[in-house]
């Protein structure tokens, strides 16, 4: 889908991520958003993944949903937020 967009739609939707690039954290918020979003928002694999206690996954989640203004309980939601990684990426 991203390969039918030009380079200025592919980096507006990239700018959806802004706010996680402007924080201290960001290398492990970053990688916990693509880890969660691949394991298709299954908790304890992702926690296993990352290797932290799902408490603090959870913690590192409302983060992300409070930066980036989305809820990563909401389909629609976590596919605008693997848009945006995959467009960052590109």
């Amino acid at each position: 889908m991203l390969g039918q967009l030009d380079a200025d739609q592919t980096q507006r939707i990239s700018r959806l991520l802004d706010p996680l690039r402007g924080v201290e954290q960001q290398p492990e918020l970053i990688e916990t958003l693509r880890v969660f979003l691949s394991t298709n928002s299954a908790w304890g694999e992702s926690a296993t993944r990352l290797r932290i206690h799902r408490q603090t996954l959870a913690a590192r989640i409302r983060r992300i949903e409070d930066l980036i203004g989305l809820s990563l309980s909401d389909p629609d939601d976590r596919v605008a937020a693997w848009l945006a990684l995959r467009a960052s990426d590109g």
